[in-house]
């Protein structure tokens, strides 16, 4: 049986905070994103009043509150997603907050050595 290649180091994980932090910004972000948009929307039809739009015009805007509509629709699905990140992302900190200071020093070493050199492009 061939043996399965070993796990690559990484760097350290963000830290418990951080991970919350993420996790608000985009669980506030995107709904107070999708409401500006909305709120563009409501300005611009205000600031028409009852004149004409034109065809073009009314086209986008429809796409765009189309394309909110599905972001609506998608955010439970997005919020099990974010929720699981954070789980991870606390765990991967615990366990790194668990480690003692020479394991730590060795695995940033490890991720230091294995990133990739880049390389540069010979003139000439």
């Amino acid at each position: 049986m061939a043996k399965s290649p070993p796990k690559a180091p990484t760097p350290p994980p963000p830290t418990v905070a951080e991970c919350w932090l993420t996790f608000w910004a985009w669980v506030l972000g995107v709904p107070l994103a999708v409401a500006a948009a909305l709120g563009v929307i409501w300005a611009a039809l205000w600031t028409l009043g009852s004149m004409p739009m034109e065809a073009r015009a009314g086209i986008d805007m429809m796409t765009t509150l189309w394309w909110l509509g599905v972001i609506v629709l998608l955010y439970p699905a997005m919020l099990w997603v974010w929720w699981g990140d954070l789980r991870e992302g606390i765990r991967a900190a615990q366990e790194w907050e668990a480690m003692t200071p020479e394991a730590r020093a060795a695995a940033l070493a490890e991720a230091a050595a294995a990133k990739p050199k880049r390389r540069s492009r010979k003139k000439g």
